[in-house]
């Protein structure tokens, strides 16, 4: 058994853009991790912009056992070439890649990059089994919904069983990341005319489904090949509070391929904001 050093990575994809979004999907599989009881330390290059020079210099400045990171599939150039930053730096690092950037190319991606397991689906079970396995030096042979590659080849293991009741999952990881420069940065992302003044503006996303029921030919989304789930009214409605709690949100974005299906969703959703009188 050992400590693993492990090293997250916040993608940025446009950093051309001075536009910034909170990693939703990301901050779910931290609060996993962190809820196995690893450590670990986060490099958000979307949040805090660096030049390939300073990411360079930042990981030879550190020693790290396993390197995440994970963005949707038009980031492929980008997540190789972090890869490969990675493994100049970080010789005997497990590099792991998700989102669908490796949902949709796992075997290419192991193939053509230097990314050594892809997660496919939901990360958040995957990836604390593939850091158990790791921490005690076994075959990654054992875990769902990835594929991986070792010195025998690549591997395309099971998939993994989605989580049925997404109200279960835990909320985001909040304060592994600079909170107060991504609820600024949000009042960018509202459209005009806003209900507030912008500077009194404190918005925030949350995720109310998974997937879409849809099967849309241009379109390309990591929950596609499973069903279409939605959280209870109730779980997203004490993830809101907790953000007006700790983060004073007054502005709620919704971040979801769908949010809401049916006229009922919304109705019920509706509902419990005026009943419990949710400003």
């Amino acid at each position: 058994m050992r400590n693993l050093k492990i090293l997250v990575i916040n993608v940025c994809l446009r950093p051309y853009k001075p536009q910034i979004m909170f990693p939703l999907g990301l901050s779910y599989v931290v609060e996993a991790i962190k809820r196995a009881g690893y450590d670990f330390e986060i490099l958000d290059l979307d949040r805090y912009r660096k030049t390939d020079e300073e990411i360079m210099d930042y990981l030879r400045g550190h020693k790290f056992d396993v390197v995440a990171m994970g963005c949707i599939a038009t980031g492929y150039k980008t997540v190789k070439r972090l890869c490969q930053m990675a493994r100049e730096t970080q010789k005997d690092a497990t590099i792991v890649v998700g989102n669908s950037v490796a949902d949709s190319i796992p075997k290419l991606l192991l193939e053509k990059t230097e990314a050594d397991v892809s997660v496919i689906g939901e990360g958040e079970i995957s990836m604390v089994e593939v850091l158990d396995k790791l921490k005690n030096n076994e075959s990654l042979a054992g875990v769902k919904g990835i594929w991986y590659k070792d010195q025998t080849g690549i591997h395309n293991n099971p998939p993994r069983e989605v989580i049925k009741d997404i109200s279960s999952i835990h909320f985001p990881a909040w304060d592994s990341f600079d909170m107060e420069g991504y609820i600024v940065a949000g009042r960018e992302l509202i459209n005009e005319p806003s209900p507030l003044p912008k500077e009194q503006i404190r918005a925030f996303m949350v995720n109310y489904a998974r997937g879409c029921p849809f099967k849309c030919s241009f379109c390309y989304q990591v929950f596609q090949k499973s069903a279409y789930r939605f959280r209870s009214a109730d779980s997203v409605l004490a993830e809101i509070k907790e953000l007006q709690k700790r983060y004073q949100i007054n502005y709620i974005m919704f971040n979801d391929d769908l949010s809401f299906l049916t006229k009922k969703q919304v109705e019920e959703f509706v509902d419990k904001i005026l009943s419990e009188k949710l400003q």
